[in-house]
């Protein structure tokens, strides 16, 4: 996945029309500032064996399309029936979608039912169950050596110690942090996922970074953005990707 960011023009074609399906505008908006996530997503799952995937925690269907495009089965969970107004209503007639909290009750599927489980920019929402216990729910349904695709915002990442250095708190302002569903709980180092995998019983445990727009600190001050974009774009980033990074991923088999 070397060159992830660079895709064909079919798979451009593929990602945009997803874009204009997308109803409302904050979801648009949402839908680009994550793009370099949908294309890191596209690249891994566009030479995989094609088979049934459960999106955990699927809102707002962008990953679901883009796998049922790839020509994957996909069933998607989703915390609560809030979400459902994020989709085009004609996307939930095109997957199997169930309404349950992970972090009430066990994953409701049958031991070793899904070939991949890709659980995207979820784990920072985790706040009452250790992650470790729903690891070990998403190993129990995984088939034989099926694999489970991750990512996270990095909490490492340098708009975060920028935002520090000048005074200004990386977590989410009281109004939005208190009562959201959408707020994050905690944010990770690799290390940490690293270990959860493992703790969890997964094996062939890869780590890596890249950027998504939408994981940069938005309280990061508006002058140092241009040096910042400058940073992740420079020789560096390769030497030390923690500080260059805003996003972790992580694939592992079961």
């Amino acid at each position: 996945m070397n060159d992830w960011k660079k895709i064909s023009e079919k798979e451009e074609v593929l990602l945009w029309s997803i874009q204009n399906e997308i109803h409302y505008n904050s979801e648009k908006i949402y839908f680009g500032s994550s793009i370099l996530r949908y294309k890191h997503l596209l690249n891994f799952f566009k030479s995989e064996k094609k088979g049934l995937v459960l999106d955990l925690g699927c809102s707002p269907g962008h990953n679901t399309q883009i796998l049922l495009k790839l020509g994957f089965e996909v069933v998607g969970i989703d915390l609560n029936e809030l979400y459902l107004k994020k989709y085009n209503p004609k996307w939930l007639d095109l997957f199997n979608l169930t309404i349950s909290n992970i972090e009430r009750s066990d994953l409701p599927f049958k031991d070793e039912t899904f070939d991949y489980i890709v659980f995207t920019e979820v784990l920072e929402h985790i706040a009452i169950k250790d992650p470790i216990i729903i690891f070990k729910e998403i190993r129990r349904i995984l088939k034989p050596r099926g694999i489970i695709y991750l990512s996270t915002p990095n909490v490492a990442n340098i708009s975060n110690q920028i935002s520090l250095l000048f005074n200004q708190n990386i977590f989410w302002s009281p109004e939005i942090f208190y009562g959201s569903l959408d707020r994050h709980n905690r944010e990770y180092v690799s290390g940490e996922v690293k270990n959860l995998l493992r703790e969890s019983g997964f094996n062939s445990i890869e780590i890596g970074y890249f950027n998504a727009h939408s994981n940069w600190n938005s309280k990061t001050p508006d002058f140092f953005k241009p040096l910042l974009f400058l940073l992740t774009e420079s020789g560096l980033n390769g030497k030390i990707n923690y500080l260059f990074n805003n996003t972790i991923f992580a694939i592992a088999r079961k």
